[in-house]
Parts: structure tokens; sequence; C-alpha cells
């Protein structure tokens, strides 16, 4: 919910008023890495490696939500947001819903623990990941989680120009 907040999306998933009005006074106090830190359970994270190579097709082909690097990658303008590069690589990090990550598992032959793809798996009852299109903090937050200081910087500085702006 913080996350659609902070994306100016709407929040209709929580029912009481209240709670709105609490995660809303939560934020302006909080600062990137706290936000992050409150989303760290939004999904489980995988890993892997495709069998042939081809990662970026789970992301090309519409079976990963993109985020992180690929959401750089294939929303042009995310790339120009988050002042990083948007040149291809053979990395895909994306969102899948549970129930079909055995499939893609399969289809896709992934194999080992740690592979150039991340899969962030979310239960379907999630409304927020329900799109091929994330909001903006969700990209902020897991490019905080690369590897790579200047994703992980770039993260860090749009989700605090999020809180910045909200506040």
């Amino acid at each position: 919910a913080a996350l659609a907040l902070l994306s100016h999306r709407t929040v209709d998933w929580i029912s009481p008023p209240e709670q709105i009005t609490r995660l809303k006074h939560r934020l302006r106090r909080s600062n990137a890495d706290e936000v992050a830190y409150l989303a760290r359970n939004r999904a489980t994270t995988h890993h892997m490696d495709t069998w042939d190579g081809d990662a970026d097709a789970l992301i090309r082909d519409g079976h990963l939500a993109a985020t992180g690097v690929s959401a750089i990658i294939h929303v042009p303008e995310r790339a120009a947001r988050f002042g990083l590069s948007s040149t291809l690589g053979d990395k895909a990090d994306g969102y899948i819903v549970d129930d079909a990550f055995e499939d893609i598992v399969e289809q896709f032959g992934m194999l080992s623990p740690d592979g150039d793809v991340t899969l962030r798996v979310v239960t379907a009852l999630n409304p927020f990941f329900d799109t091929t299109t994330l909001p903006i903090a969700a990209v902020a937050v897991d490019l905080m989680e690369s590897l790579d200081t200047r994703e992980r910087s770039a993260g860090t500085r749009v989700l605090q120009e999020l809180l910045d702006d909200f506040r």
C-alpha cells in the first residue's frame, strides 16, 4: 500500500480510512531505506538461470511484470527517470503470481538458485502487482536490492524523491 501511495495509485484494498491515514503519516516521517525495509516482504525472491540463456524473453513475452533493471530496459521513460542506460542485457527481473511460478520454471527450464533471472513471487490476491508496468516506487525498491552500485543508488534516489514529493 505504501508503494502504491508513493506512485500516486489508488489504495482501495485497505478498508478503514484510519489505516490509510496512519500509513500516510508514517511515510511522511520515513526515508528511502525505511520504506524499503517496510516493503521487504512484498514477494518471495528466487534467482535462477534459464536453460537457453534468453532471460530477456521472460519479460519480452509478458511472462513477468518488469521491475528493477528489466523495467529500465523495457520501459524507456523509466531509464530516463532513474538516470540509467536502457541497453539490453541478459538479465531479467520481474514479478509473477505464485500460481504461475511452477509453470514458468518448467517452461523455461530454470535451474540454479544463483542465476541472472530474478523471479519475485507474489500471491494472486496482491492487487498491486497485477500489471505488466509496475509503479515507479516498486521499481525503485527493487533497484535498491541490486548488487550494482549505480542501480542501488538510482533506486534510493528516486524513492527518496517520491517521499519528498509525498510530503
